[in-house]
């Protein structure tokens, strides 16, 4: 089913899929921080669908309590974006949208969508029968997050992006048509893509934290790793096309490459089973 497009979906996918020959978030500020438009009026970030009146609003949302795991699941069409912040410290923005046939019918339907904090998490809720409708009326919420590097995350989408920068704490990130996006930090951090692209762009000089298992099952994975990171390496594609320095067959581990970097270090595995795979050496 088709779905008004989402602008952080567009811009995330931009990046993770640019040429398949690079990787890094364009729109990304110093290693590990938000992006540069973080701040910006996001509800005026541009929309593809021009059939349906359109109203948004951006809210700033109180967390019921300090999480110990922060667990987002923003909806169909939503995505969520974590980047750390001051220690201690929780700051949540929603983009709520609504369209509907007319604006004024947009807008009740925004007021009818709220951002709850509860047992199951941060998500929001609204009408049922509007979330996924590209004729009638529809809803869709995303998420910007900070939060203190080391806070455990649980991210999970369904056709909506999910961005981490700068986190170094245990992390299951998961999306099903999405892209996933990471950046700097450390941790021990599983991500999963169904259908989605994965980008991972490190930093520094080696991953601090138990290690990386980044696997896309049919989008395409791309990494950038600077030219001095100790690390040990799996990565690679089984069926799709590949892009960068790949080593010789006797490197290679069940299909996929493995070579140690400089020293070695912490276990990293970015894969994807059919799409295609690129990689590229950095210099920071």
């Amino acid at each position: 089913m088709a779905h008004a497009r989402n602008p952080l979906i567009d811009r995330t996918l931009r990046v993770a899929l640019g040429a398949l020959a690079i990787l890094g978030l364009s729109a990304a500020g110093p290693a590990g921080s938000a992006p540069e438009n973080w701040n910006n009026d996001w509800c005026n970030e541009s929309w593809s669908d021009h059939s349906r009146a359109h109203a948004c609003e951006v809210r700033d949302v109180t967390l019921a309590g300090i999480p110990k795991v922060l667990h987002v699941e923003p909806g169909e069409n939503g995505g969520v974006e974590v980047a750390a912040g001051i220690a201690k410290a929780f700051t949540v923005k929603a983009r709520v949208d609504a369209w509907a046939k007319t604006e004024a019918d947009a807008r009740a339907l925004l007021a009818k969508i709220r951002i709850v904090d509860d047992a199951g998490g941060l998500h929001a809720v609204g009408p049922a029968e509007n979330a996924t409708s590209n004729r009638g009326p529809s809803w869709s919420a995303s998420f910007r997050i900070e939060a203190p590097a080391a806070t455990a995350l649980e991210l999970s989408t369904t056709n909506g992006p999910v961005g981490v920068y700068g986190m170094n704490g245990r992390m299951l990130l998961r999306t099903q048509n999405g892209p996933i996006a990471i950046e700097g930090g450390g941790g021990d951090v599983v991500a999963r893509a169904e259908n989605g692209p994965i980008s991972v762009d490190l930093t520094g000089t080696r991953w601090v934290g138990r290690g990386l298992e980044a696997r896309a099952t049919n989008g395409p994975v791309s990494i950038s790793i600077p030219k001095n990171y100790d690390a040990e390496l799996e990565y690679g594609t089984l069926n799709g096309p590949w892009a960068g320095p790949r080593p010789v067959s006797k490197g290679q581990r069940d299909g996929y490459a493995y070579v140690r970097l400089g020293k070695g270090g912490a276990p990293l595995s970015v894969t994807t089973e059919n799409g295609p795979f690129s990689l590229q050496r950095t210099s920071h």
